[in-house]
């Protein structure tokens, strides 16, 4: 059993040392030391655990070598601040310290970062250590993974110190050439911008189908049965006489995307979490695009599904004029019959249309008879005659520059199908050599005018 053992550890320490012949004068020399008082086996394992410290001793003099190398002294901690996972891949790029050439030659950040293989391979690691923290950082912030998130800040934060990302002028910074160009211009964390109307539809309650494959078909009445009054062993006729009173809606997922390049540079220096505004700004306006399809949806490839505007079977309202009045807003509310299409229902109209309703008057007194009703003391009318009323900007001034359209109805009557949640991806590969990565999110959703019926489109509404 020593034997086998003794011949396992003679090429384990032939491959530590080199060669066999090595070993071998490594076991012979500590055996004439310690001659008659240890075995051939306790002389392999000493020459073991001596080779063992020999290469510690150098791997802890290489990095020694390589920190001096950054001449910033005994302070410098930037290879503690890499994490475990990426220490790996020092000794790699140092052995392996070619410069590509097409790289070194594609631009200033890009050709100064390929250079440390050669001149620094352990800030050269730290550099790439920093970009993924950062990567990781905001993916986690997507995935709400605070355990994650918290730790790929921190390595973050660690890299950029050591690095030396903290640091600023301390000379004249009213001079340029006395410090003023070390100092960086200051863009306020706070990002200006108007936030755009969205998610009218979804706010007003529509049905929400998660769906479970692209295409969803969803049974329809299109034709009412019939109901008799039936004498005593008299004859009951068919409540459904015809074959054609169902019929199918097709509800199927399209994308909904969005997707914007950005640098290195911007990623790195920016005050603002750029991850962040994208996601939520792309978000709203892919809100919006909900709300401009389900309301005036063309079906074409641009706007792919048909909205209550162009759907077959809704309530046309009939007025004399195109004025805002209370004739024709009546007529709009009550186009439909049943009173199953006034409970529960809303108004998506201009935001001018709300603002002419409120100026409204009626009598020699001029009274309003609109109330004028705050909200949170913020002067917003939430009803128009008693129905919630959503004014967006997404409704435009069809037709002609002063006319825009008015729908009313139950919202339950439109049907908005989930396919997948909001998806947020973070490409940092394709566009590798110019530095920059792509941002995209991705929204799989159906639209369908599921009950027509349920719905008045009135048009030629002037909004002046």
């Amino acid at each position: 059993m020593s034997e086998d053992m003794m011949k396992r550890l003679d090429e384990k320490l032939s491959k530590v040392l080199g060669s066999k012949e090595a070993a071998e004068e490594r076991i012979a020399e500590i055996e004439k030391k310690y001659e008659g008082r240890i075995s051939g086996l306790d002389a392999r394992l000493l020459a073991a655990d001596q080779s063992l410290a020999e290469q510690k001793a150098h791997i802890e003099s290489m990095e020694a070598d390589f920190n001096a190398k950054r001449f910033r002294g005994g302070s410098d901690d930037l290879l503690a601040a890499i994490p475990e996972q990426h220490k790996g891949m020092i000794e790699f790029v140092k052995s392996n310290p070619a410069v590509d050439e097409k790289n070194r030659l594609s631009g200033g950040n890009v050709g100064a970062i390929e250079a440390l293989k050669a001149e620094d391979p352990i800030k050269y690691i730290a550099v790439a250590s920093w970009f993924h923290a950062k990567l990781m950082t905001a993916v986690q912030q997507q995935k709400n993974n605070a355990v994650e998130l918290q730790k790929w800040h921190q390595h973050s934060e660690n890299l950029m110190k050591a690095l030396g990302g903290v640091d600023k002028a301390a000379l004249a910074e009213g001079t340029a050439n006395q410090g003023q160009d070390f100092v960086p211009t200051i863009v306020e964390a706070v990002l200006g911008r108007v936030i755009k109307d969205n998610s009218v539809v979804r706010r007003a309650g529509p049905t929400v189908i998660q769906m479970t494959s692209q295409t969803h078909n969803l049974p329809r009445l299109d034709t009412d049965f019939s109901a008799y009054w039936a004498l005593e062993a008299g004859t009951i006729s068919d409540s459904a006489a015809s074959a054609t009173h169902f019929t199918a809606v097709a509800l199927t997922a399209k994308k909904n995307t969005g997707l914007a390049t950005a640098s290195i540079e911007l990623l790195q220096d920016s005050v603002v979490n750029i991850n962040d505004f994208f996601l939520v700004h792309l978000g709203e306006l892919m809100a919006r695009n909900e709300d401009q399809a389900a309301l005036a949806g063309t079906g074409h490839a641009s706007n792919p599904f048909t909205g209550l505007r162009g759907a077959t079977g809704t309530n046309a309202p009939s007025a004399s004029t195109t004025d805002v009045s209370m004739a024709r807003l009546m007529a709009c509310a009550y186009a439909a019959q049943d009173q199953s299409c006034r409970d529960g229902a809303a108004w998506w109209v201009h935001p001018f249309v709300v603002r002419d309703a409120l100026q409204l008057t009626t009598g020699a007194a001029g009274s309003p008879w609109l109330p004028f009703l705050p909200f949170q003391n913020m002067g917003q009318t939430q009803n128009l005659l008693g129905w919630p009323v959503y004014a967006t900007s997404v409704i435009d001034r069809a037709g002609t520059s002063t006319s825009s359209y008015v729908y009313f109805g139950n919202p339950k009557g439109l049907v908005l199908g989930d396919r997948m949640g909001t998806q947020f991806d973070l490409d940092p590969y394709s566009l590798f050599t110019k530095a920059q990565i792509n941002m995209r999110v991705i929204r799989r959703t159906g639209i369908a005018v599921w009950v027509p019926k349920k719905f008045s489109v009135m048009p030629g509404a002037i909004v002046l």
